[in-house]
């Protein structure tokens, strides 16, 4: 008899059933409100949906550049254990200066500064139109001025340095380079 009575035990061990889950719902609800304590969680949208509202992902950028730096350094020490130094400082030298290239002239250090000339310019001419020391008419002038010497300068250099190349062919020959 003990075994007839284990079988109809088992029988009525049951999952719930899909049909019945507002019952199962209110049931747990009501076990819930039951118990002494008050939740710690409470039930919201998840941070990544639009619904929730948040939009401050500082800290997700964070990591993200961290773990950028530290793949870079990862990186940079296996690829300085397998191949070593393979730069060499006063080739850099030679080049920037263009101390070997047979002139006083430093070529490299020229361009560089010619590179940021016109940005600072631009820059100054902003930040005077800013605080009004420079009327919005001289601004624009000095902007279109900038410009044009900013695009001329390097057909005039081609043209007057090399012989090799006319004025048109300097103008396109700066214009893809």
């Amino acid at each position: 008899m003990n075994n007839g009575t284990e079988q109809n035990v088992k029988q009525l061990r049951r999952t719930k059933s899909v049909a019945c889950a507002e019952e199962i719902q209110k049931q747990e609800t009501q076990l819930r409100s039951a118990q002494p304590d008050k939740p710690c969680h409470k039930p919201r949208d998840s941070l990544f949906s639009w619904s929730s509202g948040f939009g401050n992902f500082t800290g997700f950028v964070n990591w993200a550049f961290l773990l950028l730096f530290m793949g870079g350094t990862r990186l940079f020490l296996e690829n300085l254990i397998k191949y070593g130094i393979r730069v060499d400082p006063e080739q850099w030298l030679i080049v920037l200066t263009g101390r070997k290239e047979g002139g006083p002239e430093h070529p490299s250090l020229v361009l560089l500064f010619y590179a940021v000339v016109p940005a600072l310019t631009a820059l100054y001419i902003e930040k005077g139109m800013a605080f009004h020391i420079i009327s919005q008419q001289v601004g624009m002038i000095a902007h279109v001025v900038n410009i044009t010497i900013l695009v001329l300068i390097p057909m005039v250099l081609i043209h007057s340095y090399s012989t090799l190349f006319s004025l048109s062919k300097s103008i396109i020959l700066s214009k893809f380079s």
